[in-house]
């Protein structure tokens, strides 16, 4: 529920209003704006849209989801594994040179992928790079603090579609520790928020908890860090499966 205030500045014409919304009634409606009529409507994305003659603004907030649309709550998924490679040199492979040990059956691209690239900043895309200019958005960058954390909203539906929409986007967020050891590094994975994907979102939860999912996922990067004719204990440590 929103309503709107009109502040007039000076030269004030509808078209140049300055809006400001509280919660208040119901959605859509008409609202006097001096001699002109706005108009006020609700977006599947969640924006409010101003019309008023040629003008048009959007307004960043957060609609009121109606009662009984609510996704239940999906329990995440989170999995971790012990790697044998500094912590800056860990953080490196994963987050700079992902093609080396993301599995490419869980590409696009598949046995002709060329790159995917996770762009150094917050705000920054993840995509890969197939032959001749193909190019599949994987998500957007959430944080970026070397060689401490990596927090992605993942833009893959649970139809394995990019699924371009903020509001239907969950979250991947790696934290990378030290634990003490020379050369020992912890990685920690937490993938979040699947209700954000809709329909099928338990399954795809279901499906990323499972051995085929994250947990391969990382026990792959494991095994890159760490090849076996360099690995000076055992098969890497993997933790997977908690949903607490």
């Amino acid at each position: 529920m929103w309503s709107c205030r009109v502040h007039p500045t000076r030269n004030w014409r509808p078209e140049t209003a300055v809006l400001t919304w509280t919660v208040l009634a119901a959605l859509p409606f008409d609202l006097a704006c001096g001699s002109a009529t706005c108009k006020l409507t609700q977006r599947m994305n969640h924006e409010a849209v101003i019309e008023s003659g040629t003008a048009r603004l959007r307004m960043g907030v957060e609609a009121p989801r109606a009662a009984g649309n609510e996704m239940p709550w999906i329990k995440p998924v989170r999995c971790s594994v012990d790697v044998e490679l500094a912590l800056d040199s860990t953080f490196n492979l994963f987050a700079n040179l992902v093609e080396r040990w993301w599995p490419r059956e869980y590409t696009w691209s598949q046995g002709v992928l060329q790159h995917i690239i996770i762009e150094p900043r917050a705000g920054g895309a993840c995509y890969e790079l197939g032959p001749g200019g193909f190019r599949s958005d994987w998500g957007r960058v959430l944080t970026w603090h070397p060689p401490h954390r990596l927090k992605l909203a993942w833009h893959i539906s649970p139809r394995r579609e990019p699924q371009p929409d903020p509001a239907r986007a969950s979250t991947v967020d790696i934290t990378f520790l030290d634990n003490g050891q020379p050369r020992r590094t912890q990685v920690r994975l937490l993938h979040s928020d699947f209700e954000r994907h809709g329909e099928g979102a338990s399954e795809y939860r279901d499906a990323m908890a499972a051995p085929r999912g994250w947990p391969w996922i990382l026990e792959r990067f494991a095994l890159t860090a760490c090849p076996p004719d360099r690995r000076s204990g055992a098969h890497p440590t993997l933790h997977a499966g908690s949903s607490r």
